[in-house]
């Protein structure tokens, strides 16, 4: 997968990203300090450009929880997808995910696959998207693919994926079951 990979990391695009400007299309031109601007810290020690600020493994869980990304309602119900770090930098979630929230969470989408179901009232972070899914009627079995993209062209996408363009953090598929009928 592209996204996480250290691959022609530049200091320059770090700066930006813990600026909060990681969707900045241009390169930075201000002399950047890895421990001192970047690590927003003069004590750290052993600060490392990718390792301290790297994502690492994701995952995305659900509320309320799914059985095998299967959900099951019988009224409108809102779902919240949150996207989860293993064992990510010491860096990571307070001088990226904080500092690009409202941006970064612009990226999150849903695409509807199959069904008639539809959505509306949403609330995106830079890791949680929350959704009312609406039922259609008549009732269906609906599926939806949920995932959060890395915008293309930006300083976020050239120090996080080895590539250029249409790369995802991470995308997982639910299924709606809907045993009311649908509708409002």
């Amino acid at each position: 997968m592209a996204f996480s990979s250290a691959s022609n990391c530049k200091l320059s695009d770090l700066g930006l990203i813990v600026d909060g400007d990681g969707d900045q299309t241009s390169g930075s031109t201000s002399q950047t300090s890895l421990r001192a601007d970047c690590a927003d810290s003069s004590s750290a020690t052993n600060v490392r450009m990718w390792n301290s600020f790297a994502p690492n493994a994701r995952d995305m869980t659900f509320s309320p929880v799914p059985t095998s990304n299967a959900f099951t309602f019988a009224a409108d119900t809102y779902i919240t997808a949150t996207m989860a770090y293993a064992s990510p930098g010491t860096f990571y979630q307070s001088r990226v995910m904080n500092t690009n929230t409202s941006w970064l969470g612009s990226k999150w989408s849903e695409t509807q696959t199959s069904g008639n179901d539809t959505t509306s009232n949403y609330t995106r972070t830079s890791t949680t998207y929350r959704w009312l899914h609406n039922l259609g009627s008549p009732a269906s079995t609906d599926v939806w693919v949920i995932k959060q993209v890395v915008p293309s062209g930006t300083a976020f996408e050239r120090f996080y994926c080895d590539d250029s363009g249409n790369q995802t953090i991470l995308s997982e598929t639910i299924t709606v079951y809907d045993t009311g009928g649908g509708g409002v």
